[in-house]
This record gives C-alpha cells, sequence and structure tokens, in this order.
C-alpha cells in the first residue's frame, strides 16, 4: 500500500471514527437535555403544586382571620346593645311614676334585715327612701351617684339594692337567655 493510499485510509477511519464520536456525543447531549427538561418539568409541578397547596393553606387563614373579625364585631355590638338595654332599664327604673317608684322602693325596704343599720341613697331618691324606711334604719348624709336605689349596711351586713347593680343581677341570672336570643 502506498504511502498516500494509507495516508487516506488512516484519515478516512479517523474522519469515521471523529463521526461516530460526534454522533455518540450528540446523542449523549440530546439524552442529558432530554433528562434535564424532565426534571424541570418535574420540579415546576412540584413548585406549582407547592404553591398550590401553599395558596390554599393562605386562603383558609384569611378565611378563618375575616370570619374572625367579623364574629368579634358582632360580639362586641351585642356586648353594646347588652350594655346600653342594661342602662336603658337602669333609666326606666329610675323615671318610674311616683307610685311605680314608691311601690319599688317600698318593695326593695322590705327586703332588709330587721337590724338597725343605715341606708345610703342618691340625691334624688334620698327623699322617698326617708319616707319609706323603718326606724331600725337610719339615712346617711352620704349619697350614691343619682342612678337610683340605695345601699344598704349594717355591722355584718352590706346589701347593694341600687338600680344598676340590680339590672347586673338581673341580666346575670337571665344570662343563658339572654345569650339564647341574641346568639342563636
Amino acid at each position: 500500500m502506498s504511502l498516500s493510499a494509507l495516508k487516506e485510509a488512516i484519515v478516512c477511519e479517523a474522519a469515521a471514527q471523529a463521526e461516530a464520536i460526534a454522533k455518540q456525543a450528540a446523542s449523549a447531549v440530546q439524552q442529558e437535555q432530554q433528562r434535564t427538561t424532565k426534571e424541570l418539568r418535574e420540579l415546576e409541578e412540584s413548585i406549582v403544586q407547592r404553591a398550590r397547596v401553599e395558596g390554599e393553606r393562605q386562603a383558609r387563614m384569611i378565611h378563618q382571620k375575616a370570619e374572625l373579625a367579623g364574629r368579634a364585631l358582632i360580639l362586641r355590638a351585642k356586648q353594646k346593645e347588652i350594655a346600653s338595654t342594661k342602662d336603658a332599664f337602669v333609666s326606666y327604673l329610675a323615671q318610674l311614676p311616683d307610685a311605680q317608684s314608691k311601690a319599688l322602693y317600698q318593695e326593695l325596704l322590705n327586703k332588709l334585715p330587721g337590724t338597725s343599720g343605715e341606708i345610703i341613697a342618691g340625691e334624688k331618691s334620698k327623699a322617698i327612701v326617708e319616707k319609706l324606711t323603718t326606724k331600725h334604719h337610719a339615712i346617711s348624709k352620704e349619697t350614691l351617684p343619682d342612678e337610683g336605689g340605695f345601699i344598704f349596711r349594717s355591722k355584718h351586713v352590706e346589701i347593694n339594692s341600687t338600680f344598676s347593680y340590680l339590672a347586673e343581677k338581673m341580666f346575670w341570672n337571665h344570662r343563658a337567655d339572654i345569650a339564647k336570643e341574641l346568639f342563636s
């Protein structure tokens, strides 16, 4: 074989090997691209799924917070309604016509113990209490805010018969009915 033919054969063989290596490298690059693309799609799907789950969780939290805030507003409004109803009831008692007012005070005074003690009344209610009180109950010079009612004090007992206390006690005693009405 001549030198040029040998050269030619070597060059052809080298070209064939280079082409095979290039094809093999191109195939490896194509496989790597496919694998990378597949991994990226899986990663993208995983990220999207985690974002969806997190978005749903955040949406539930926002919904719960909004619901709690709404309930808190409703509760505050109902508490204000209860407080204003108590105030209106105390006002109503304080503004009863004379005959009814006298009957109410007499009823409250009748519940006091027979022991001697002191009655502390408001300036407006002091006159009616003085008229209705018994001998063993002295009227104090001390006065209460003019909400109506009085406080009885003896050595061992104190009885709060102020209208605001009686209203509070009445609301407390009927709290289940009030709650049922307001919250159902």
